[in-house]
């Protein structure tokens, strides 16, 4: 049992993080877990994207093990800030591109609800505009969808397939 510096709740030390390196390396933060989200709330999505990413035991992790976290503490924070994500009534981070990676670019922070509306994983296509494409980069977007399409067959996802051909099953 510890003693929150913050709330003075006494609480079990599970509700503390640890410090992974430094000088404090295996002690406990004075803060609970619940007190530094107060504290610095965009250290909640840096942990929720890192779940995400990280533990096979989420339930999102298929979706994101490939999606890089290419955001540092400080870049959530300028997020937070010029989102104005503390005067939302719940905010929630949002890849403006879902196919690309968490950056200072791709991301900002809308309310959950409105991320929600938004709903599922959009295709590739939605945010290729083909009509703008010369000739060389839709056969190298063809190589890219070929490619991916291989390795799902290796996976046995797909039982056949051939470009600009039906699929016989």
């Amino acid at each position: 049992m510890k003693v929150c510096f913050k709330c003075k709740q006494e609480k079990p030390l599970t509700e503390f993080r640890r410090y992974k390196s430094g000088v404090n390396k295996g002690l406990y933060h004075s803060y609970c877990k619940k007190c530094s989200h107060k504290k610095y709330p965009w250290e909640k999505t840096y942990i929720h994207i890192c779940s995400r990413r990280n533990d096979k035991t989420n339930k999102n992790y298929k979706r994101y093990k490939n999606i890089k976290m290419l955001l540092t503490h400080g870049d959530l924070k300028f997020l937070w800030f010029r989102d104005k994500a503390y005067n939302m009534e719940h905010s929630s981070i949002d890849r403006i591109n879902p196919q690309k990676h968490y950056t200072l670019e791709n991301c900002r922070y809308i309310e959950y609800r409105e991320n929600c509306r938004q709903g599922g994983l959009k295709t590739k296509a939605d945010y290729i505009s083909y009509s703008t494409l010369t000739v060389k980069e839709l056969r190298r977007e063809k190589r890219k969808i070929e490619k991916r399409l291989r390795e799902l067959k290796r996976r046995n996802a797909l039982k056949s397939w051939k470009w600009g051909k039906k699929i016989k099953r």
